[in-house]
Order: structure tokens, then C-alpha cells, then sequence
């Protein structure tokens, strides 16, 4: 097997940079050009510089407005995905009888994709809650926040709870039996010595949070399709602005240049999150 892979690493290695310079590397390339021109046919187009940079951060743009709306979700996400996610892994420590099998439960919703969880919720909005409580949040636009605020919750919560029930477990015992016989209370200890032992797991899914929210796409996507006035989040804003019009097409590729750019500095800060959590570990 040894002998196989030293002969034929090359080809492998080859492949997954071919798929990653296919999928990644060259269309992001295609953006950064598209962004510096005025695209009006892919035989009429003009070098335009900075000025689709400057069109798309207008104070009145939707681009501006989709950019903040999505910058306050992930915030509302990022708080209230991690508040339930902690207080439920509190209670699944104490390892009640069906604790796993809730386990399973909260966490099945984080493998799938958002196309599914999408039509789960609309059908949920539309029938489901019409057909018991008479109401229909479908297409209603002032609801709109709270409607992917719950999908995004019910997607990542179940993986939060994993990594902070992990969190939980990895306390030192021996720290919290010596905290026990000085007299501290157990609501001094999670304050004092658990919350503190796993801060880093805290900052990791926080950042992880706010980041699936902050890209959110096919939820929106999904849940727009019912009523013409949904707000758009910043990737369905892209999304809609290039296939709008061939003359918006150089103000997309600049919108996708900034999308890409908040999303690698929250990457980034994942990243280092995880690496100071793994200094720390040792």
C-alpha cells in the first residue's frame, strides 16, 4: 500500500488541486476581472477600475442594505444559537435517561443540506401552522428575520451542543472535587472554573455561528420565492444582482470580491480560535 501511494501521489495530489482550481481558484479570478470592468456582452466591456467598488457601497444600494441586514442576522444568530446551545449541553450533562437519543435528535437537522431545510420550512409556515393555529407566516416580509433566525438556529444548534457537551466533559475532575471540598457551589463552579476552562470552545463557536449565518443562501432562497418583497441577505443579493442584468454584472463580481473578504477574516479568526485552543490544550 506504501509503495502504491509513494508512486502515485502525484496523480492524487493532481486531481484534488485540479478540482480545487476548477471550483475554487478560477472562478474567484473571474470575479476579481468582472469587478474591475463594466460588462455589458462578452464581447462589449470596458475597464472600469474601482468604480463597481464604489457603486455597490452607495448609501442607498442594495447591496449597503443587504450587507447590514446580513451583518445583524449573524449577530442575532451567533448570540442566540450559542445561549440555547450552552443551556441545553448543560442539561444533557447530567446524562438523563434519553439524553442520546435527544442528542441525535437536535443534531440530525445539521446534516442537511439548506435547500431541504428550506422547503421543511415553508411547508411548516404555509400549512402546518395555518392548518393548527390559523396563522401563515409564508411570504409575510416583517417576519422575515425571525423565519431564518429559527431555521439557522434549528440547523446549528445540535453541532454547538456537541462541541460544548465535549467542553463539559473535558473539565479537570480532580480541579472540581478539590472546588467541592473548599464549599463552592455548583453555580460557582460552572462561573468560576467551567465556563473559564472552555472559553475557548465559547470563541470557536461563536465565530462558527455567526459565520454559516452570515452566508446564509438557500434558506433565503427558498423562503423569497413566496413573496416578491423578502429581504435578501448579502449571497441571495449577489445571486440576484447577476442574473438581474448583463449590465450589473461587474457590480456582482465586486460584490462577491467583498463577500469573499469578510468571509476569510472570520475564517481567519476561526482559525487562530482553534489553534490558541489547541496551545492551550497542550
Amino acid at each position: 500500500m506504501q509503495r502504491f501511494l509513494k508512486r502515485y501521489y502525484l496523480l492524487f495530489t493532481a486531481l484534488v488541486f485540479a478540482a480545487f482550481l476548477i471550483s475554487f481558484v478560477i472562478p474567484f479570478c473571474m470575479s476579481v476581472y468582472l469587478s474591475l470592468v463594466h460588462f455589458n456582452s462578452f464581447t462589449d466591456f470596458q475597464w472600469a477600475g474601482i468604480d463597481n467598488f464604489i457603486e455597490i457601497f452607495a448609501l442607498n444600494s442594495p447591496f449597503m442594505g443587504a450587507l447590514l441586514l446580513t451583518l445583524k442576522f449573524a449577530v442575532i444568530c451567533a448570540i442566540s444559537v450559542n445561549i440555547i446551545s450552552f443551556v441545553i449541553a448543560f442539561i444533557f450533562k447530567s446524562g438523563f435517561k434519553g439524553s442520546k437519543f435527544f442528542k441525535s435528535a437536535f443534531f440530525m437537522p445539521s446534516i442537511l443540506s439548506g435547500i431541504v431545510l428550506g422547503y421543511v420550512w415553508q411547508i411548516i409556515f404555509s400549512s402546518i401552522l395555518n392548518n393548527l393555529f390559523a396563522l401563515n407566516l409564508s411570504g409575510v416580509s416583517e417576519y422575515s428575520s425571525f423565519q431564518l433566525s429559527l431555521i439557522m438556529n434549528w440547523q446549528l444548534i445540535g453541532y454547538m451542543i456537541l462541541i460544548y457537551t465535549a467542553s463539559f466533559n473535558a473539565v479537570s475532575q480532580e480541579v472540581l472535587e478539590a472546588a467541592r471540598t473548599d464549599g463552592a457551589s455548583p453555580f460557582r463552579i460552572l462561573i468560576s472554573i467551567k465556563i473559564p476552562s472552555f472559553m475557548p470552545s465559547v470563541i470557536i463557536c461563536i465565530f462558527l455561528s455567526a459565520f454559516n449565518a452570515f452566508k446564509i443562501f438557500e434558506q433565503n432562497l427558498i423562503l423569497s420565492q413566496s413573496a416578491a418583497d423578502f429581504p435578501q441577505m448579502l449571497a441571495l443579493n449577489i445571486f440576484n444582482t447577476f442574473y438581474k442584468k448583463q449590465e450589473l454584472i461587474g457590480q456582482a463580481g465586486a460584490q462577491t470580491v467583498i463577500f469573499f473578504v469578510i468571509a476569510a477574516i472570520l475564517s481567519f479568526i476561526i482559525i487562530r480560535a482553534v489553534d490558541k485552543r489547541g496551545i492551550a490544550d497542550e
